[in-house]
């Protein structure tokens, strides 16, 4: 029963560190990533579909942006 205990706990032992290891690495990687530029891919002016159909958005380097709709009656 002792060796069965000791086999136990040595094992939790084991996975509990293997667990903590693990996530580490992933938090190191995250964090060294060089930033990305996502938001340039945004930059121009967009047309809007489905039930913004009729909008337009013009994003601009300044991180502003303007909004024009066409009224349909």
């Amino acid at each position: 029963m002792k060796t069965f205990r000791l086999l136990a706990t040595s094992l939790l032992v084991a996975l509990s560190m293997g667990i903590s290891f693990c996530g580490d690495d992933v938090t190191n990687e995250i964090i060294q990533q060089e930033p990305d530029n996502i938001l340039e891919l945004l930059l121009g002016t967009w047309q809007g579909t489905g039930e913004a159909e009729g909008e337009t958005l013009t994003f601009n380097e300044d991180n502003t942006y303007t909004e024009r709709s066409e009224n349909k009656l």
